[in-house]
């Protein structure tokens, strides 16, 4: 599809399908193109984890693997009733822009830092094919897409399968968690383009860090891989404890 077409076929959509702010509910002026009218914006907490090296959250996931760097857009407070209407929006709604836009605008943030670290590319955490097929899509991958659309790394979003089912992480204490994570990933020998002996720097996608868990599985697994590769994260969200 040429850009003029993809520009007719946004207003289009834009015409019948116009966007609310995802926290109050409003109309949007700019519709698909933003996520929160201006008011709500004001209490968006953007994180800044890029800018603080010594930032908890890093204190947090580095109990559970060395990442290299450990970003994530927003800071997700409890009961925040924005945070829910993203997150909910992305990953259960079909609301897949969510995850464009916001990688998009923090792609743009953080491109200096990723240029500077040499990310090799982007790996959105895999879902597994009964949840894929369920949902339709993977929301990681939505994020990753606007993430690489300004920092121009690629995506391979087929690297890593993820092959067990497990529950949803949400309602279980840590070694619980640990358990339902636990063996979830495999690197795939098809279409695998990365030398195991070449060290890559991978960086992690995912929407949102509750405990980190799934991330540092899968980074895990993919060091038993890549033995001389580093690995990173970033995510939509992070939650507070």
């Amino acid at each position: 599809m040429t850009d003029a077409a993809m520009k007719w076929w946004e207003k289009i959509y834009e015409f019948f399908y116009p966007s609310s702010c995802l926290s109050c509910g409003e109309s949007l002026q700019y519709s698909h193109k933003e996520l929160f009218c201006p008011l709500c914006h004001m209490y968006i907490t953007i994180s800044d984890c890029h800018t603080n090296p010594n930032h908890p959250l890093r204190r947090r996931l580095n109990v559970l693997f060395p990442f290299d760097l450990i970003l994530s857009k927003y800071r997700f407070p409890a009961n925040s009733r924005s945070m829910e209407g993203i997150l909910k929006g992305l990953k259960y709604q079909n609301l897949r822009y969510i995850g464009y836009v916001s990688g998009r605008e923090y792609g743009n943030i953080i491109t200096p830092i990723l240029e500077n670290a040499k990310v090799t590319a982007l790996i959105p955490v895999p879902l597994h094919r009964r949840k894929r097929m369920s949902r339709g899509y993977n929301q990681s991958i939505e994020w990753a897409k606007g993430i690489s659309s300004t920092t121009g790394i690629p995506i391979d979003s087929k690297l890593v399968r993820r092959i067990k089912f497990t529950q949803s992480q949400t309602l279980l204490n840590k070694e619980e968690r640990k358990i339902n994570i636990q063996n979830a990933f495999k690197v795939s020998s098809r279409n695998n383009c990365f030398s195991s002996e070449k060290e890559h720097h991978f960086l992690l996608l995912d929407d949102v860090i509750t405990s980190g868990i799934t991330l540092s599985e899968l980074a895990k697994t993919m060091k038993s891989h890549f033995p001389n590769s580093r690995f990173s994260v970033c995510t939509l969200a992070y939650r507070d404890y």
